[in-house]
């Protein structure tokens, strides 16, 4: 991943952080909680994020590529 990310990404990126985190430890579930069922391991699951915009062109343009070449030599 670039070291340069939009905003769009970095908002995708810390909404996603927020909820990876344990259960607190003071929180009395009476033992039906044992785990936060929203963690993530970063190594095991990966993010799919996505730019719009992005997408588009690179559809746009291999569309554009299909028009001309029609499988003429």
């Amino acid at each position: 991943m670039s070291s340069l990310k939009t905003f769009r990404i970095k908002r995708c990126l810390v909404k996603k952080q927020k909820p990876d985190c344990p259960r607190p430890t003071g929180m009395k579930t009476g033992n039906k909680i044992r785990y936060s069922a929203q963690r993530r391991h970063w190594r095991r699951t990966k993010l799919i994020y996505k730019e719009s915009h992005i997408e588009k062109k690179v559809l746009k343009d291999s569309l554009q590529t299909d028009k001309f070449n029609t499988g003429r030599n």
